[in-house]
């Protein structure tokens, strides 16, 4: 997986005339084809490489905002690794093909060359960036949004430069060399398409690209990775930033990454914090429903009744560990009791769950359960709980307003969920949910909702 080291936003990059709002969406490019897989759109086996591929207008389908872009990843076994410097760069352009042409500028900073057309070249990402040892669809989160015109052509170039041996002691077989191949699936476009550059080398820099390739030159070929845009907005507050799951972007009805629509059973989310925590359910009885009519504004939300998504990586917290949740919700029953976080022990706990008249939180050896009290409604709510592990309380703040606290003793691990939405005995439509590894302050949490709410016009 790729995960991303900046958040910040600045719009309007690429196209110079303002960028159209973000939709909270995850669009398939190219996702069909040959189905191959190779390192076409970056190589960790060798220091150097650079590729560079063009997608067409017909296939961007539409101006939008580019936030992120998504590689698939066919090998479940390469090894985690860090690049230290990776350079990735859009422009838009008329060509749909690659020529002969030097490099202008130092590598990895080139600029972009052998298309016709060349307009609003950005760069959208520079710094380090990591992978990980797992197979699917692998994202990298822009330093900067690319404002995609809807009518030229896209092309993106990515170069990657390792100095040193990333997180290993040596750069050796096993380690950054060898057994540590990222393969990413790929289109042929056919012989002379020239669509695709692709270089790798860990003795040379490349110098340009040409048709025949060389230790110098990139070799201009027919190869296109599979590519997902990412047009979502991130939260306000990234700083400790967990989990983030958000209905309207990134939710699919099978692993093969068919985007979810009105009434499909949810089979994965992405995880849009960076952390990859993939939510997954393989049991159809135990999908929940994608619903785009429930939560009002034109926002999605999982319908959830006796019904889970199980994290890749469980949501652990220790003895002195702060945390954050946020999450909306809007119940259909005010009495029945709904879980929303559940472990995996003989009782089910840690739990995280409300009913009538309060939310109530158990620890993971069970005890006495921090009990916040509440009047149970059937509106959208946005609720935020802050587990301050100094202060020896839990607060919940419904609607950006402090609705109870509860002084508790957190000398023993309260946390180890491996699902959410979980077991519900009445149907809730869930929203947007974050977790933080921090106990937000009271400002911070009126940041948050207020940020939340600008989508669900909850109050």
């Amino acid at each position: 997986m790729i995960i991303p080291f900046g958040f910040m936003r600045k719009v309007d990059t690429g196209g110079g005339s303002g960028c159209i709002d973000v939709t909270n969406s995850t669009t398939s490019i190219l996702s069909s084809g040959t189905n191959s897989d190779s390192n076409v759109a970056l190589s960790n086996y060798y220091i150097n490489s650079h590729t560079q591929q063009i997608y067409t207008s017909a296939e961007m389908g539409g101006t939008r905002q580019i936030t992120g872009i998504q590689f698939y990843n066919a090998l479940s076994d390469s090894i985690p690794w860090t690049y230290s410097e990776v350079v990735i760069k859009f422009a838009h352009c008329t060509g749909t093909s690659h020529s002969t042409a030097n490099f202008v500028g130092t590598f990895p900073d080139q600029e972009i060359v052998g298309v016709t057309g060349i307009s609003d070249e950005a760069t959208v990402y520079d710094g380090s960036l990591s992978l990980e040892n797992t197979s699917g669809w692998n994202s990298i989160e822009l330093d900067t949004n690319f404002c995609y015109d809807g009518t030229s052509n896209l092309v993106i170039s990515i170069s990657k430069k390792q100095n040193g041996s990333g997180n290993c002691s040596a750069y050796s077989s096993g380690c950054g060399y060898s057994f540590d191949y990222a393969r990413f699936r790929y289109t042929n476009d056919g012989s002379g398409s020239s669509t695709g550059v692709w270089y790798e080398n860990d003795n040379n820099v490349p110098t340009g690209i040409t048709s025949s390739g060389s230790s110098t030159k990139g070799d201009i070929n027919n190869f296109r990775a599979h590519l997902r845009i990412l047009d979502y907005e991130m939260p306000p507050i990234t700083s400790n930033l967990q989990l983030y799951i958000n209905p309207d972007s990134g939710v699919y009805s099978d692993a093969s990454g068919t985007v979810a629509v009105d009434g499909d059973n949810v089979r994965q989310v992405d995880d849009l914090s960076g952390n990859e925590n993939t939510l997954n359910q393989t049991t159809a009885s135990l999908q929940p429903l994608y619903k785009t009519s429930i939560l009002g504004n034109g926002n999605a939300s999982f319908q959830a009744q006796n019904d889970a998504l199980n994290f890749t990586t469980n949501i652990t917290r220790g003895t002195t560990d702060d945390f954050t949740i946020y999450l909306v919700y809007k119940r259909t029953n005010t009495s029945n009791t709904s879980y929303i976080l559940r472990g995996t022990n003989s009782s089910a706990y840690p739990a995280l769950y409300f009913n009538g008249t309060s939310h109530l939180f158990r620890s993971k050896t069970g005890g006495t359960a921090a009990v916040l009290d509440y009047t149970a409604t059937t509106d959208v709510e946005i609720v935020a709980y802050t587990f301050d592990r100094t202060a020896q309380e839990v607060k919940m703040y419904i609607n950006n307003s402090l609705e109870d606290t509860y002084s508790i003793y957190f000398g023993r691990q309260f946390t180890d969920f491996d699902r959410i939405f979980a077991n519900a005995t009445h149907i809730v439509h869930y929203g947007n949910a974050l977790i933080y590894y921090s106990a937000h302050s009271s400002t911070e949490v009126g940041t948050m909702s207020d940020w939340l709410n600008t989508k669900y016009q909850t109050y």
